[in-house]
C-alpha cells in the first residue's frame, strides 16, 4: 500500500507541477494584448505559448544547475530570488480578493453560477480572505527583522518594488507604441 501511495503522490505531484508551471503562464500570455510581449513571445500554438514556455523552462533549468552547481554563492543568490518572490506572488491574490465584493455587487456582469448567494456572506469572505494574505504577507516580511535577519527582510520588501517597476515600464513602453490600444 505504502508503495501505491508514493506512486500515486508522485504522478499526482508531478501533475499539478506541470499544471502550476504552465497555467498561469498561459493565462497571463493569452490575457494580455500581444503588443505587451516582446517578440514572438505571444505566439499560441495549438493552444499553448510555446515560445514562453521555452523561455521558461530555459530560465528554470538555468536556475536549476546554477544553484546545484554554482556553490555558496549561487544558493544565496536562490534564496534571495525565492524571498523576493514569496509577497510578490501573492499580492495579486489580495487584489483579486480585494475586488470580489464589488464585483459580486455589480448586477451588470452576468455571473453563470453563484457560490455566495447573498452580498454580505461574499463581503465577510472578501474581508477574511484578503485580511489572511495580508496578515500572512506582513509577517513574512516583518518575522525575519524579529529575528535579527534585517537582510531578508529588506530583500522580502525588494522584490514586489522591483517587480512592480518592471511591470510599469514594460507597460508605459507599451502604450508609447503607436499601435497599442489601452485595454
Amino acid at each position: 500500500m505504502d508503495r501505491f501511495f508514493g506512486i500515486s503522490t508522485v504522478l499526482a505531484l508531478t501533475g499539478a507541477f506541470f499544471t502550476l508551471a504552465y497555467a498561469p503562464l498561459k493565462q497571463i500570455i493569452e490575457g494580455t494584448s500581444k503588443e505587451l510581449w516582446p517578440g514572438k513571445m505571444s505566439i499560441v500554438e495549438d493552444g499553448m505559448p510555446k515560445n514562453a514556455m521555452g523561455v521558461q523552462y530555459t530560465v528554470v533549468v538555468a536556475m536549476i544547475l546554477l544553484v546545484s552547481f554554482g556553490g555558496e554563492a549561487a544558493v544565496k543568490f536562490f534564496n534571495k530570488l525565492v524571498l523576493m518572490t514569496n509577497v510578490a506572488m501573492t499580492l495579486p491574490y489580495m487584489f483579486i480578493s480585494a475586488s470580489f465584493a464589488a464585483f459580486k455587487k455589480n448586477q451588470t456582469i452576468k455571473k453563470p453560477f453563484k457560490i455566495f448567494k447573498s452580498y454580505h456572506s461574499a463581503l465577510i469572505w472578501t474581508v477574511m480572505v484578503t485580511f489572511t494574505v495580508g496578515f500572512a504577507n506582513f509577517f513574512t516580511i516583518i518575522q525575519p527583522a524579529i529575528d535579527g535577519d534585517l537582510s531578508s527582510t529588506i530583500w522580502s520588501i525588494a522584490g514586489p518594488l522591483f517587480f512592480s517597476i518592471v511591470a510599469l515600464l514594460r507597460y508605459t513602453n507599451y502604450e508609447r507604441k503607436p499601435n497599442s490600444v489601452t485595454p
